[in-house]
């Protein structure tokens, strides 16, 4: 479906800029932020917006000591992760 990896590939997009702002923040304090709302105003001026044709708000996210995960569902279903503890770096896609 054309409009689902167009979505998907908007949403990673947002998710890789979530990405590098998390690094910065890392890099700046030497921990990861509680929540991403923490970015703002700092790092960014707001969080993206994601929208609604598949129920997508926000991200989720979660920390541990050196590592985080961010990740998106579309209603119940998780589609998509970035486990920055991951060596390869990269999100783990799901597709319809």
């Amino acid at each position: 479906n054309i409009i689902w990896q167009d979505w998907t590939a908007n949403t990673i997009s947002a998710g890789n800029q979530l990405i590098v702002k998390l690094n910065e923040y890392y890099q700046e304090k030497a921990e990861y932020p509680d929540e991403l709302v923490d970015l703002t105003p700092d790092y960014l001026d707001s969080l993206p917006a994601l929208g609604y044709r598949y129920r997508i708000e926000s991200f989720n996210y979660s920390t541990g000591d050196e590592s985080f995960v961010l990740s998106f569902k579309a209603g119940n279903i998780t589609y998509g992760v970035y486990d920055s503890g991951e060596p390869s770096k990269k999100w783990k896609v799901d597709t319809l």
